[in-house]
């Protein structure tokens, strides 16, 4: 009988889990439902944040695969020593009988035939006992003799040869073997693939967008590798670390973009700086202490921290622009005009 499919934090984490467990149970791409994540939190002005640190609380950690399993096996069947027993394995507490039995190997011996070693203790053993020496194997026992004399061809499966030779290298050609990928080369082909985008990007919304050129989306590309950060895997010990960078660059492309597109004023930086300057220091010093003890937990409320500083910053700190509606020249439909402006 199958058993209940069910709902766990996935160890495979960026944060908590908490998308990586939804994508497992519905058998989807983690990275869909980290990008899903990351625009309905936008959307919602983080309102799907709470709902994350509550699935956080109440959904239970997936049960680790990876546990060892005890295996003891009743016998095991070598073609060197013979049969062997588990229980023959595990070290006795000798007695006078034994002692006596012990001193005549010969009889000990006995009951399993031509194995000379099958009557053998080998404590901690669970499968095979050790290789004896190769004198003694030799002299004591002509089976044991035989066995080391048979060649590895015995044993190996006939490959046919029109297969052989479709997979055989070239005689005489040198095995090259395989060189691993280098992390700059990969951080070389990110960056190259987000420029891509962010080109790609600006030059479309500079033709919908009337009287606002391509190089005014600059700050797009602060927003593409935050959302690059945080939907991509990394490596395990820096992972809370490049989900919170990739948060912040979010938070401050959104802002230099808002700015960029003169929809608010670049002296808005200055009433942010002076009425929020503290969750920039609890910035800083939950980073202090994210380096010092090693916890993700005040890396991720360092990056916090600066995303509060953006938005409430943005909301109720900025000074209006001149940009006060933006008209977008839709296809085969009349302009939209959409006021963005709320600070009026």
């Amino acid at each position: 009988m199958a058993s209940e499919k069910r709902l766990y934090r996935s160890r495979d984490a960026l944060i908590g889990g908490v998308c990586s467990g939804i994508a497992e149970y519905f058998d989807i791409d983690p990275v869909v439902t980290r990008i899903l994540a990351v625009v309905l939190t936008l959307a919602s002005a983080g309102a799907l944040a709470i709902a994350y640190i509550a699935l956080w609380i109440i959904l239970p950690l997936a049960p680790d695969p990876a546990v060892p399993l005890e295996v003891q096996p009743e016998s095991v069947h070598s073609d060197t020593y013979g049969p062997i027993d588990f229980d023959a394995a595990k070290p006795k507490t000798h007695t006078g009988s034994d002692d006596r039995t012990a001193s005549h190997p010969t009889a000990q011996a006995a009951p399993y035939g031509p194995y000379a070693n099958a009557g053998a203790s080998y404590a901690g053993t669970g499968h095979v006992p050790p290789e004896p020496p190769k004198p003694y194997a030799d002299a004591a026992s002509p089976h044991v003799a035989r066995a080391s004399r048979v060649s590895q061809a015995a044993y190996t499966v006939p490959i046919p040869s029109t297969a052989q030779a479709a997979y055989a290298p070239p005689v005489g050609a040198p095995v090259q073997p395989a060189e691993p990928v280098s992390g700059k080369s990969v951080r070389a082909a990110l960056w190259l693939g987000f420029l891509c985008l962010f080109i790609g990007c600006a030059a479309i919304l500079s033709q919908f967008i009337d009287g606002v050129a391509w190089w005014r989306f600059w700050p797009l590309l602060l927003v593409i590798v935050g959302i690059g950060n945080v939907v991509i895997p990394a490596p395990r010990g820096r992972r809370m670390g490049q989900f919170v960078n990739g948060l912040m660059s979010i938070a401050a492309g959104v802002v230099l973009l808002a700015m960029s597109l003169e929809i608010i004023d670049w002296s808005s930086i200055v009433p942010m700086l002076e009425e929020l300057w503290p969750l920039l220091v609890m910035m800083v010093g939950f980073f202090i202490l994210a380096s010092a003890l090693h916890n993700p937990l005040c890396e991720l409320l360092a990056g916090l921290c600066f995303v509060g500083f953006c938005v409430v910053g943005l909301v109720w700190f900025a000074e209006p622009g001149s940009t006060d509606f933006i008209t977008l020249a839709l296809p085969f439909k009349e302009a939209l005009t959409i006021d963005v402006n709320p600070w009026h």
